[in-house]
């Protein structure tokens, strides 16, 4: 769904009815997307490891999330900020982005 000119949300297979990802397109920055609790961490992104066990509706689910996700990431050349990364937090508020 696109909710603005450059905001477009996407409804995930995830551990809640409703997930949602979100993709923003900002001058300076490109193309952001913003996983929410479809990806809660980094990690979780590169070694596909679900949250929480059996918290998904399924493996095969979270790996179509990853997978769309990649590609998005890879054809848009976007950052991809987790929905609870602390690393990530902190990296990103060192550059004065979060406060």
């Amino acid at each position: 769904m696109q909710i603005a000119e450059d905001v477009k949300l996407f409804e995930q297979q995830s551990h809640t009815a409703g997930v949602l990802r979100m993709e923003i397109e900002l001058e300076e920055k490109g193309t952001m997307i913003f996983t929410g609790d479809t990806v809660y961490t980094k990690s979780s992104y590169e070694n596909l490891l679900p949250p929480g066990g059996d918290l998904n509706t399924s493996t095969k689910a979270f790996r179509t999330n990853i997978d769309r996700i990649r590609k998005e990431q890879k054809e848009k050349n976007a950052t991809v900020i987790f929905g609870h990364d602390p690393d990530q937090m902190k990296e990103w508020s060192g550059k004065g982005w979060i406060h």
